[in-house]
């Protein structure tokens, strides 16, 4: 009889804790970063186990200071949601907003699974920004499904940094820390060519993908006017 008792409180005891496991909050957080000013970063949205919960709709919100940074875009590449579609909105200065879904199977969506990062949010680093300026990244709007499961959120912060000594600034072709007409002109010129070509210039091949095509000419345009500080 006390075998019994004593087998039926232990199973009680580990359904309370899963029950209480499973309707703990799941956690939403953004690293502290920093990047130079003129430069392109990538910010990670990290998120804990959600594993079981059923998670198969995301809606977040993250607010940041315009002055410094300026949302450019989102994805999920490379990420645990890397299958799910997703709408960002980045045409509200200071403000960015991403909504997603998970992968549509033949019966149902299907729910994220596992712990890490779900999105990566890209910025450029304002140009005028001061060297050793902030810009707080707060979520204003975390929402998975319709409420449930329940999710707490954790801000960064973003800090403008010194580009390292000896590196280039992203878009500066001819290395003279500047990012002005003369490599928009230098650009033009190796515009097509590919690794291999005898006039290819690796440096000008900003996303080293071994073609200096009109990505690179995006990210010179995104940098225009960014000098080393």
């Amino acid at each position: 009889m006390k075998t019994t008792a004593l087998i039926l409180g232990i199973a009680f005891f580990f359904l309370t804790l899963s029950s209480t496991v499973c309707g703990q909050d799941v956690e939403i957080s953004i690293p502290n970063s920093s990047g130079a000013r003129g430069g392109i970063v990538t910010i990670p949205v990290n998120i804990s186990d959600t594993t079981g919960r059923g998670i198969i709709a995301v809606e977040i919100t993250l607010q940041y200071d315009p002055q410094v940074l300026s949302a450019i875009d989102a994805d999920t590449s490379g990420t645990i949601a890397e299958t799910w579609q997703i709408a960002p909105n980045t045409a509200v200065p200071g403000e960015v907003s991403v909504s997603m879904i998970g992968p549509l199977g033949i019966n149902e969506v299907t729910p994220l699974s596992g712990s890490g990062t779900f999105v990566n949010i890209r910025f450029s680093v304002q140009r005028g920004a001061q060297i050793g300026s902030t810009s707080e990244l707060h979520f204003t709007k975390v929402l998975l499904n319709e409420g449930t499961p329940g999710a707490v959120a954790y801000d960064g912060v973003f800090t403008v940094e010194r580009l390292p000594v000896g590196e280039r600034l992203e878009g500066d072709v001819n290395g003279d820390d500047h990012v002005d007409r003369r490599d928009l002109l230098k650009l033009v010129v190796l515009y097509n060519k590919h690794s291999g070509d005898s006039e290819y210039d690796a440096s000008a091949d900003f996303n080293a993908d071994g073609l200096i095509d009109k990505l690179d000419m995006m990210i010179l345009w995104q940098n225009f006017g960014a000098t080393r500080g």
